[in-house]
């Protein structure tokens, strides 16, 4: 930049010389008109060469006269496509910032979906919800039932004592630490006849077995069993015989009822 302005400087000067030149050709010392057009049209000559170093962009006006107006354009679609690359960047990141959202979004409900899936597995079993892996069958699900004593349960699972005995298998899934409820006698049964259930959990390992269900007898509490770890509770039932006495034949089932596990 500084060799081309000192160009121009120094083009400047010798076009002011050659001018003053050019005018002493014309009108100075009286010399023969022919020399004077030569050394005119020599002057001349060297001028129109230093007006593209001197004057560029007036010279590149008068011979492109639509130069300016390109390079007036130019730089307006120069500027444009900045901010147009501005708009892109920011766009960009805009885009950047809402996948990396979504990713958020889609972590956030898969972790919702596996709590809830474990809060399912977890949260405490009744029995409208807990599930029955195995059962004889005889097995019944009553809704709602009421008792000899007229209480009213919202469901109850009966099973019977007749010929081999009843059964059912919870599934436990070892999510549980703790089993309780009530049984009671089903309201058709002979009032002579009692029952006995025995509890076992894991399928053999004995808990403990409940006695004296008649039809007389009130809800008897079962549990609470600890069945930390366990993968299922399961209840036969059975006639007492040794306590139904003269007990023939006839209708001898128990209900299970109030069944919570936690």
């Amino acid at each position: 930049w500084m060799i081309f302005m000192n160009a121009r400087i120094c083009g400047i000067a010798i076009f002011i010389i050659l001018v003053l030149c050019l005018a002493y050709c014309i009108w100075g010392k009286r010399e023969d008109i022919q020399k004077k057009i030569k050394r005119c049209v020599d002057i001349f000559s060297i001028m129109v060469v230093l007006l593209p170093i001197i004057f560029p962009e007036k010279v590149a006006e008068y011979i492109y006269p639509d130069v300016n107006e390109h390079r007036i354009e130019n730089k307006r679609l120069k500027d444009r496509n900045e901010d147009l690359q501005a708009e892109n960047d920011a766009l960009e990141m805009k885009n950047n910032d809402l996948e990396a959202e979504v990713e958020k979004l889609k972590n956030d409900s898969i972790r919702s979906s596996n709590n809830e899936d474990k809060n399912e597995n977890t949260l405490e079993k009744t029995l409208k919800n807990i599930q029955i892996v195995n059962k004889d069958s005889r097995f019944e699900e009553l809704k709602p039932y009421i008792d000899s004593y007229g209480n009213s349960y919202d469901i109850a699972h009966r099973l019977s004592g007749n010929f081999s005995g009843g059964f059912v298998v919870y599934d436990l899934q070892g999510n549980y630490t703790t089993f309780t409820g009530d049984v009671v006698a089903y309201t058709e049964n002979s009032p002579i006849v009692y029952l006995k259930i025995n509890v076992y959990k894991n399928n053999d390992e004995f808990i403990e077995t409940v006695t004296g269900i008649n039809k007389s007898q009130v809800a008897i509490e079962i549990g609470p069993y600890d069945v930390t770890g366990a993968d299922n509770i399961r209840f036969d039932v059975e006639i007492d015989d040794e306590k139904s006495g003269n007990y023939d034949s006839g209708i001898a089932d128990c209900c299970l009822v109030n069944v919570k596990v936690n």
